[in-house]
């Protein structure tokens, strides 16, 4: 798609003359008509990024593909600059919103192969680009504009039915930590039981609660005010969307005076003049095919500024040099400086925000694209065409400045790999990885007995060394063996003892937060500190019940019919792990704050009946043995971090961290049972509280 999307755009841009000659625009005409393509792609990039977050980032690039390919067509049936420019805008309508849906689609593979393969995607651009404009030269001579891109559309329209046959993404939630993202487009899975019924276990009833939601001999947790970390968030996608600003501003301005200043300040020929941009074109595309080695070892501060670097200097000698072959040199460092630079750019503002970051960051950079070559332009005219390209060479220096200055945004996908292990337990082994730097911070996944998807926290977590691990019931872990609160407890201790860490900060979610506080209860000198997002509670039944209700009182119309008979399967003698995935994927809208506008569940979960049940068989038996009360003395700073608009009741949240003599609470308002979707940045918000609450180091 990437390739497809360069190849359609070259092809446009080599009729650019034919069609001028057919509309017989004059170059003021034909340079407002150009404006068209750019303002209909800005317009509709913060568009697409709102419909890549409400319908998923396939089905929309997918349709701004086809459109894209369809009209193609239309400049060449203008007849005048004006109705060029209405073709232009369409056209541009569905080059930006494509480029917003497949930059959003590859942040989500980058997310989830965690490793930095953008620049890959952005090589099949420019090699797309390259081969358009190639066969678009040949074919000019004996093609007429109209026939030239009809075949191309056809074209576009097969590549687009391959592609769209193609799961192109697992369409994550937008969360982020700043996001990250999300996208965040980030799914995060989760959870708890998917239905009141499901639940093996009976509730106690709520006697010795009071309206207010708590117990009548409990203090109250103190109220933590939640952090909005939005504002913060838009700034680092800010930065990052400056940098691509400043990479697409020079690719602007060399792709339209680089030729000029060759023939008109070297006096070369128009074939040796065309080599220059042709130097800068190819160095680009072949940077970019060593991007993701580059960034795997060197990291993305280090290949931003060192591509910015390169960049400065090569502009520098191509603006400056009094020989052409020095001058074609240094068009072909300035490819190599700045290949990297937008395409890392806009990984990291993905994995900030999501397709709304994808969408911010590429706006920015193409309005660089758009004001470097009207700028180098009047530049040129009050001071020469050589001293106009030199500020390339600052715009290049300033992406590498502010690249070494947001050198604290921490990328998502670290450039340290991540270090896979195996735990060895009587009972088999507990699989799963530990990336990133800093002080050990265990995730503990919800569930029981479902996929670990602690890594799409990958972003809130920057700054910590992130120990997850896929929990007993599912491979590659062991399936089965002690499949008890005890038994995970055990397994937990067993992870840290395999990686020789003593004491770890605790980040858990759901069940996973109800597990850290077992765990923090049987070895209180192991963890530092807990970071427990819209826990199963540890009073009455812990709010299973409660959410079992919310979750049959939110299922979408379409899905009443078929939860029923899922239902009536799961509470039969023989349920099984399809149906159990089957009921989930149903309640899954639920757990967010607006069911109608949640996100799809990602495609790798899956769920063991045998494992959850026997979990909760376990955890309803510490219910009974009236867990909760086993707390009060736990001396162990907690943070608690509650969804208000999340299936899971905020009161069962607040009831069990009263119950911890050193908890806070912080709720985060207009948030479900994954709050970090809502409002990004409030899990990493907690994390900071836990450093300063536990005096924790920056350092491990």
């Amino acid at each position: 798609m990437f390739a497809a999307h360069g190849f359609i755009y070259a092809s446009w841009a080599v009729r650019v003359p034919a069609v001028k000659q057919q509309t017989g625009a004059s170059p003021a005409a034909l340079g407002l008509a150009l404006l068209g393509l750019s303002a209909g792609a800005v317009a509709t990039m913060l568009i697409a990024g709102a419909l890549c977050r409400r319908f998923g980032h396939r089905p929309v690039a997918v349709i701004c593909c086809t459109l894209l390919s369809v009209t193609l067509v239309l400049p060449a049936l203008a007849r005048s600059a004006v109705t060029l420019g209405l073709a232009l805008a369409v056209f541009g309508a569905a080059y930006g919103g494509l480029n917003v849906a497949m930059n959003s689609i590859a942040v989500d593979l980058v997310a989830a192969l965690r490793r930095p393969v953008m620049p890959t995607f952005h090589a099949a651009w420019s090699f797309g680009g390259l081969a358009g404009a190639g066969i678009g030269g040949l074919l000019a001579p004996h093609l007429s504009p109209v026939r030239h891109l009809l075949l191309v559309a056809l074209a576009g329209l097969l590549v687009t039915a391959i592609a769209g046959r193609t799961p192109l993404s697992a369409d994550r939630a937008d969360c982020s930590a700043g996001a990250g993202h999300t996208d965040a487009d980030r799914a995060i899975p989760f959870s708890t039981a998917p239905s009141s019924t499901a639940i093996p276990f009976s509730t106690t009833g709520p006697s010795s609660i009071d309206a207010d939601g708590a117990t009548s001999s409990s203090r109250p947790p103190r109220q933590v005010p939640v952090p909005r970390r939005t504002l913060g968030t838009v700034q680092a996608v800010g930065l990052f969307g400056l940098i691509g600003l400043c990479a697409a501003y020079d690719e602007g301005a060399i792709g339209d005076w680089g030729a000029l200043h060759l023939r008109q300040d070297l006096g070369t020929s128009a074939g040796l003049a065309a080599a220059g941009y042709a130097a800068f074109a190819l160095a680009e595309a072949t940077g970019r095919l060593s991007g993701t080695t580059l960034l795997e070892r060197l990291g993305r501060t280090r290949v931003l500024v060192l591509g910015g670097l390169a960049a400065c200097a090569g502009m520098l000698v191509a603006a400056l040099a009094p020989d052409v072959w020095l001058a074609l040199a240094g068009f072909a460092a300035t490819g190599l400086g700045l290949a990297n630079l937008f395409p890392a750019a806009i990984t990291r503002a993905g994995l900030l925000a999501g397709s709304a970051g994808v969408a911010l960051a590429s706006m920015l950079g193409y309005s660089g694209f758009l004001l470097g070559p009207p700028a180098i332009g009047f530049l040129a005219s009050e001071f020469g065409l050589r001293v106009g390209l030199t500020t390339l060479s600052f715009l290049a220096l300033a992406a590498a400045i502010i690249a070494y200055l947001s050198r604290d945004t921490a990328s998502m996908v670290s450039p340290m790999p991540a270090e896979a292990f195996a735990a060895t337990t009587p009972n088999g082994s507990i699989e799963g990885s530990s990336v990133g730097s800093g002080p050990p911070l265990l995730l503990l996944h919800g569930g029981p007995a479902m996929t670990d998807y602690m890594d799409m926290l990958d972003a809130e977590t920057s700054g910590w060394r992130s120990i997850r691990y896929q929990q007993r019931g599912l491979p590659p872990s062991a399936v089965d063996g002690s499949l008890t609160v005890e038994g995970h407890v055990a397994d937990a201790i067993a992870v840290l003892d395999s990686l020789r860490v003593d004491r770890a900060v605790v980040l858990g979610h759901s069940w996973g937060a109800y597990l850290a506080l077992h765990l923090a209860r049987a070895h209180p000198d192991r963890v530092a500190g807990l970071v427990l997002v819209d826990p199963l509670g540890a009073v009455g039944d812990g709010g299973a019940a409660e959410i079992g209700e919310h979750l049959h009182e939110r299922l979408l119309p379409a899905a009443v019919q078929p939860y029923a008979a899922i239902e009536a399967r799961l509470e039969g003698p023989d349920p099984t792990d399809a149906d159990m995935l089957a009921s989930l994927r149903l309640i899954w809208p639920g757990y967010f704050a607006d069911p109608a506008t949640a996100p799809p569940i990602p495609s790798h979960i899956r769920v063991s009946m045998a494992g959850y049940m026997a979990t909760f068989a376990s955890v309803a038996q510490h219910f009974a043995d009236n867990f909760g009360e086993k707390l009060r003395d736990l001396r162990i700073p907690a943070v608690f971090v509650l969804g208000e608009l999340s299936p899971m009741p905020v009161s069962q949240g607040r009831q069990t961290a009263a119950l911890l003599p050193t908890a806070e609470v912080t709720v985060v308002p207009a948030a479900g049972h994954l709050p970090w979707h809502e409002e990004p940045g409030c899990v990493a918000a907690a994390l900071g509280r836990i450093r300063k609450l536990a005096s924790i180091p920056d350092a491990p």
